[in-house]
């Protein structure tokens, strides 16, 4: 995985595809600008010395906003962002290397260590509990900081998201044979999109490309993952998930299965939320209604 090894020839067509879609989609979450609020960032330290990359916006209660695969914070919906910071303090942590402070040589990248990643954010910013949404990759690192430390988690959030990679590889291979411009068309649900051109008003460029070298770890990492299938029913946070039933990254049955598992437990609530036309970034198509979502599940008595 180190930069000096030449990329295959799939994983470098899935890297030159992911560069078109992030310089499309990418800025929609312009949110530190000024027309927005303003956003404090911090550099803080990992328990291994990465230097990890976080803003914080609004005030309240805290909630760690983790992202996905290839992508960075500056790429959440800005509206969706904003709705959130207006009851809660933000913290929209970049995954170790995708932020503006590179990752060393032989630094580790796996979901494990990026829930490291996300507990010492937690450390660094004198927080002791928190509520955690995780959007795709980054519910996977949401589930394995909540089952580590239970005791920081007040409650979960996922996104578009698994207990298991098994429903992602599908999705994980298509890409690789697809173009930047095939798989820009299919971030929205087909026919959406036409209907909803507004949407890609708010997309604005990203000031930074991806590292070709943190995208192949991300893919490793999501593919090696033992997933929580196992321990889901040892989860004892309340948890809200929510699904796109149009979503081909992350199918909806994922969600479901994964409610079923936590449906079980007696001493935390589960809600599922299937959002009926919501694709992979549905954030950026209802980023209002899924704010509301999350904050109608945060603002319950637990």
């Amino acid at each position: 995985m180190g930069c000096k090894k030449a990329m295959p020839r799939a994983v470098r067509a899935l890297f030159f595809a992911i560069l078109v879609v992030v310089a499309v989609f990418a800025g929609s979450a312009g949110y530190g600008g000024s027309e927005t609020r303003p956003a404090i960032r911090h550099t803080l330290a990992a328990a291994d010395g990465a230097t990890l990359d976080v803003c914080l916006m609004g005030g309240g209660p805290p909630l760690l906003v983790l992202t996905g695969y290839a992508m960075t914070s500056e790429m959440w919906d800005a509206a969706f962002i904003r709705e959130l910071a207006a009851a809660r303090q933000v913290i929209l942590m970049d995954n170790r290397g995708m932020g503006p402070s590179p990752l060393g040589e032989g630094a580790e990248i796996s979901i494990r260590r990026m829930a490291l990643d996300a507990e010492a954010v937690l450390d660094g910013l004198g927080i002791d509990r928190v509520d955690v949404l995780g959007w795709s990759m980054g519910g996977m690192i949401a589930q394995e900081l909540t089952m580590a430390r239970p005791q920081r988690v007040r409650s979960l959030v996922l996104v578009a998201s698994a207990a298991d990679i098994g429903p992602l590889l599908p999705a994980l291979d298509r890409m690789k044979a697809m173009s930047g411009e095939e798989i820009w068309q299919a971030m929205f649900p087909a026919g959406w999109i036409a209907r909803h051109p507004e949407a890609l008003k708010r997309v604005e460029p990203r000031p930074r490309p991806p590292d070709a070298r943190m995208i192949q770890g991300q893919e490793a990492a999501m593919r090696q993952w033992e997933g929580t299938t196992d321990r889901l029913a040892d989860l004892r946070a309340p948890v809200l998930i929510v699904t796109g039933g149009r979503d081909w990254v992350c199918p909806p049955e994922a969600g479901r299965a994964m409610y079923e598992r936590l449906e079980v437990r007696t001493d935390a609530p589960v809600v599922l939320q299937i959002v009926g036309q919501g694709g992979h970034w549905m954030m950026h198509q209802f980023p209002e209604m899924l704010a509301g979502m999350v904050h109608g599940f945060l603002g319950r008595d637990f």
